[in-house]
């Protein structure tokens, strides 16, 4: 090889090292270009999420803060009703307070014709309490006589009622002799007047029911009579039924006074026995058990 050829090799071998050296530095250029382009996408993508982020937090910011505003708005508003209101009362308060003060004026100019006028209704209440004492001492003595009244009418009352009864007995009495009186002239054997409140039921099973009975004279009446076989001078057994048979209860005996139809009056033959009621049974006999 010559020299000149040698040369020219070793040119080109420096060419091809200088060559080869440029493309190496033209591709790592271009790797890190496109890793940086791939950082700065990233980058520039954060910054619009924090640019959006940023937006609407400064858009709720701008919300609460209109909304604040409103709110403080309506209680200025609110306040400022408030004070109209209380400037209103106040305003009224005056009004009534200077009426007040006329009406209290207006009265006191008055007083002195009210005070001797008060000075004669007092001296007319001495002269009325001087009356009531009065009429409170004749009332007293009123009293009296209406008690002693009513005391001799409830004794009036009382002998009535024993007289009454008195006469009543002595009927019975007069009825049981002029019967036997009647059975003497028609040849009949006189029967000797029977004891009152002794035992004489009617031949006959006879029960019923008290209907009414009067506290004053002691009198019942019952709810059968003749209809049943009854006479003046029977006796009934009386006695209340009660729930259980530890509830009911015998009251004694009762003595028929007169018959009707369908109804008798009767009367209690002993004293002290159990008051009678209204619905209390009746019978010639009282059956035990069954």
């Amino acid at each position: 090889m010559t020299l000149v050829g040698k040369i020219m090799a070793f040119f080109v071998l420096i060419f091809c090292l200088i060559a080869g050296g440029l493309m190496i530095t033209v591709y790592v250029t271009r790797v890190n270009w496109a890793d940086g382009y791939k950082k700065a996408q990233d980058r520039l993508q954060v910054a619009y999420a924090d640019r959006d982020q940023y937006a609407e937090e400064a858009r709720l910011a701008r919300q609460e803060k209109e909304a604040a505003i409103k709110a403080l708005q309506e209680q200025k508003d609110a306040l400022q009703k408030a004070l109209d209101s209380e400037r209103a009362e106040l305003a009224r308060a005056k009004t009534e307070l200077k009426n007040q003060q006329a009406l209290v004026e207006k009265t006191n100019t008055t007083v002195s014709g009210t005070q001797s006028a008060a000075n004669v209704r007092a001296s007319e209440v001495d002269g009325l309490q001087k009356q009531i004492v009065l009429l409170n001492s004749e009332k007293k003595d009123l009293l009296v006589k209406l008690d002693q009244e009513r005391g001799a009418r409830t004794q009036a009352e009382i002998d009535k009622k024993a007289t009454l009864n008195r006469n009543l007995e002595l009927e019975a009495q007069l009825r049981d002799m002029a019967k036997d009186l009647l059975r003497a002239r028609n040849g009949g054997t006189a029967t000797v007047s029977r004891t009152r409140g002794a035992s004489n039921p009617p031949p006959d099973n006879v029960e019923g029911r008290i209907r009414t009975l009067d506290p004053g004279s002691n009198l019942v009446t019952i709810s059968v009579g003749s209809d049943a076989g009854l006479a003046e001078g029977h006796t009934l057994e009386v006695f209340r039924l009660g729930a259980t048979p530890s509830q009911s209860k015998y009251l004694g005996t009762v003595e028929i006074l007169s018959v009707r139809p369908h109804e008798a009056v009767a009367r209690p033959v002993k004293k002290g026995l159990p008051p009678l009621q209204v619905n209390d049974r009746v019978a010639s006999k009282i059956q035990v058990g069954g």
